[in-house]
Order: structure tokens, then C-alpha cells, then sequence
């Protein structure tokens, strides 16, 4: 009987003792973490180019408003509705990586107006919002601590001019450890005084901030992005009912990656996404859509662009092909005869695709194989392939128009350029083309 009342007040003793340690973490969590410094005493400006400034960094660097703005992937172009812009309730969960459930918050004055600038700057670089939450990292609170001061306060003053709208969002679940992981994750953030100016510097800046690295960089085993793999893409999205979507390589790589690409090629993919006749009509199920906010991204100036791929070139090259879209298995077959067609495109959609694509693959020293009578038939060989790497469909039609007699492909290719505006991305392919 002895050791029975031994071993209860022994085994008493070791739940006192979990008990007593479990409370002192959760009191030690409560007064102490996270440890992030305190809140900066900032004001941001408020005259017209700061907020400008903030404006474009907003909508077309960071990409704020496409987390913070609910959208539908099915609609071309992903177009923001100006009724909910930057009222948050976007939810996040187990397919975006995140062990739970997060939804983005109300960035608009009505989310936002009772936080000082400075609490605002302090969640964009710490995570840590007025009631000491650390935000999960799928808000990329990791990458904005290097933006610079005046970017910052820049966002700050443009969020401030947003329309209010109110919400009701529901609270985060996040799984059993996570919170107390992010509390030690947070730490003070040292802000720059201004952004580097060299252009390589500066386009490094811009892909951190746009987050190019999160979605083209693959995780390893371990779960956490492949340092052998940055910027080598490969990630997967599958997006319901219509494809099975993977990042493209964006290192320097001759064969599967940029390598062969120019910068104004590089510039051009982000162009024809500029005023795109196509925006707000609904993509048939079965057809592949993107994940890329081509829309946002395209709002970038024709320099910053350049700075990226200036900055993408000096990466160590990544081997990796990458078969960018196919369909979903057991996904419906792509309805390809109802594929959204602007009035003004006679040629339609897909042919504005399969142009820009094929301009990306040509060079002026191999431009004129296009041109002979039949076309270079390992040259057309060699594009459509690697057109139809990154997306099958485009793939086929291309190989069909280059088949198509001399005057016929000619008129196609220069009609395409001239209605898609691609005449800067197609400059060597023009250069090629016959005199009339």
C-alpha cells in the first residue's frame, strides 16, 4: 500500500511540476513574447508623390491588394472589385502551406484607422499588430522588414486614401505550437534609410518586395524553400477546374530557364498583360489559368522591370525544365470552343499568346529560318517545343502557323504583332519578315 501512495504523490508531483512549467510558458509567452522592440513613433507624409509612390508599390510591387482583395481566379486578368479593394476576409489554409486557417485582414481605413502609422510599419516589418498577434508569414512580414523607410510610410499614406469598408472577418485557427513558433520568429526590424540605387541592387529589392523567390523557388524534404533551387520554379498549384499550374524557372539557364531571354522579351511578357481587351471575361472550365497576378505585376514601369531581369541574370543557373501548365487529372477537357474572344482580335487570345511565345524563342540569327519556303523545319521544331513546355495548347497552334505557306505565316505574325502591341518583344522576328 506504501508504494502504491509512493507512486501517486510521485506521479502528483510530476503533473504539478508539467502544470507549473506549462504556466510559466504560457506566462513567459504572454509578458515577454514576442520581443520585437518597440513601436516606432512614425508619421508618413501625405503630399501627392508619397502617395503615388505608395500607390504603385501597393497595386504592382507588393501586391498587397491581391491577398487583401477577394478575386476570382476563373476571370481573366483577376480583376480586383473596387466595392472590396483591400477589405481583406481572403482565406488561406492548408493548400497555401499554412497549418490552419489565416484570413487577410482589412486594409482599408475602416481595418486600419485606429492603427498609428507607426503600428502600421511595424506590422508590415514584424508581424506584430496592435494586440501583440504575430501575423502568419504567408503575410510576407519576413521580406517587407528590408524595404526602406520611405517605402513604408509611402504604403502607409496610400492605404490611408482607400475607401472604408466595413467587415466582419473571423478569427484565425492556426495549429497547436504554431503561435508560440511565430512569437520567437518576430524580432525588431532596422529600417533603411532609402532603397539601393545600383540597378542590379535596386531590381534585387523589387523581386524581394514582389516576392518573386516564394512562388519560384521549390521546397526541399524538409518542407522550407530549396536553396539549391532558388528562383528555379517547379512549384505546384492546382486550380479547381481548370489546370494544374507550376512556376517557371526565372534563372539564367540557356535551356530551361531566361538565358535566352532579352530584356525586352523579359519587359513584353509583362506588357501585353497592360490594358488587355480580355480583363473581367470568364475563362471556360478545363482551360488552363494562371496563378501569376500578371494584372498587378504589369503595372510595374518598363525600368523596374528591367532592374529585376538584371538582377535575375546575375542568379546561378538552375537546371530545371518545367512543364508550366497541363490539366488537372480528372479535371474536365479544356472547352476550347468557347475560349474568351475580343471583338477586336480577329486572330483571338490564343494567337497573342503563341506570338509573344514564339518571339521569346527567337533571336535575329535565327529569325530568318522562320521566313524561308517551307519554314526551317528544326528550327519550328525546336519553338514549338519549347513553347509547348510552358503551355501545351500554345504549343500546337504555333507548330500549325508555321506550317502555314510564306505569305499566310507573314501576315499572321506581323497582324499579331501590331494588334497585341508586341512590336518591342518582337523586334527580331520583324526584322525577318519579307518585304511585302
Amino acid at each position: 500500500m506504501s508504494r502504491v501512495r509512493t507512486v501517486v504523490r510521485v506521479t502528483a508531483g510530476l503533473m504539478l511540476t508539467v502544470m507549473g512549467a506549462a504556466s510559466a510558458a504560457a506566462w513567459y509567452v504572454r509578458e515577454h513574447l514576442p520581443q520585437a522592440g518597440p513601436v516606432p513613433d512614425l508619421v508618413a507624409p501625405t503630399d501627392p508623390a508619397t502617395v503615388e509612390r505608395g500607390r504603385y508599390l501597393t497595386q504592382h510591387v507588393a501586391g498587397c491588394l491581391v491577398c487583401h482583395t477577394p478575386h476570382d481566379l476563373g476571370v481573366v486578368g483577376q480583376p480586383l472589385p473596387r466595392d472590396h479593394l483591400g477589405a481583406g476576409g481572403v482565406p488561406f489554409g492548408r493548400e497555401e502551406a499554412v497549418p490552419g486557417l489565416v484570413i487577410s485582414t482589412n486594409l482599408t481605413p475602416e481595418g486600419l484607422g485606429g492603427w498609428s502609422d507607426g503600428a502600421i510599419v511595424y506590422a508590415l516589418t514584424t508581424g506584430v499588430n496592435p494586440s501583440r498577434e504575430v501575423a502568419h508569414t504567408i503575410m510576407p512580414w519576413t521580406r517587407y522588414r528590408s524595404m526602406a523607410r520611405p517605402d513604408l510610410l509611402a504604403i502607409v499614406a496610400y492605404l490611408r486614401t482607400l475607401e472604408p469598408i466595413p467587415t466582419a472577418h473571423p478569427s484565425r485557427a492556426l495549429d497547436p505550437g504554431v503561435t508560440l513558433s511565430l512569437n520567437l520568429m518576430a524580432e525588431e526590424a532596422t529600417l533603411a534609410a532609402e532603397a539601393p540605387r545600383g540597378e542590379v541592387e535596386y531590381g534585387a529589392y523589387l523581386a524581394l518586395i514582389a516576392g518573386c523567390e516564394d512562388c519560384h523557388t521549390p521546397a526541399g524534404p524538409d518542407g522550407r524553400a530549396d536553396p539549391a533551387m532558388r528562383y528555379g520554379g517547379g512549384n505546384e498549384w492546382d486550380v479547381p477546374g481548370h489546370a494544374r499550374i507550376r512556376s517557371t524557372n526565372l534563372t539564367p539557364d540557356e535551356a530551361t530557364g531566361i538565358g535566352a531571354l532579352t530584356r525586352g522579351a523579359f519587359i513584353g511578357l509583362f506588357q501585353q498583360h497592360r490594358d488587355d481587351p480580355l480583363v473581367g471575361q470568364r475563362w471556360p472550365d478545363g482551360v488552363p489559368v494562371t496563378v501569376m497576378p500578371w494584372p498587378a505585376y504589369s503595372g510595374m514601369t518598363d525600368a523596374d522591370l528591367g532592374a529585376i531581369y538584371a538582377f535575375l541574370r546575375t542568379l546561378p543557373p538552375v537546371v530545371n525544365r518545367v512543364v508550366v501548365m497541363e490539366p488537372t487529372p480528372g479535371g474536365p477537357e479544356p472547352d476550347l470552343a468557347n475560349m474568351p474572344k475580343p471583338p477586336r482580335l480577329p486572330d483571338g487570345y490564343a494567337d497573342r499568346m503563341t506570338v509573344g511565345a514564339l518571339c521569346d524563342e527567337v533571336d535575329a540569327a535565327r529569325a530568318p529560318g522562320l521566313f524561308t519556303e517551307p519554314a526551317d523545319p528544326a528550327l519550328v521544331a525546336a519553338i514549338a517545343q519549347r513553347v509547348a513546355d510552358r503551355d501545351a495548347p500554345d504549343g500546337a497552334v504555333l507548330a500549325a502557323r508555321l506550317a502555314d505557306p510564306l505569305p499566310d505565316r507573314a501576315t499572321w505574325l506581323r497582324e499579331n504583332v501590331r494588334l497585341h502591341g508586341l512590336a518591342g518583344r518582337c523586334a527580331a522576328v520583324l526584322s525577318a519578315i519579307p518585304p511585302e
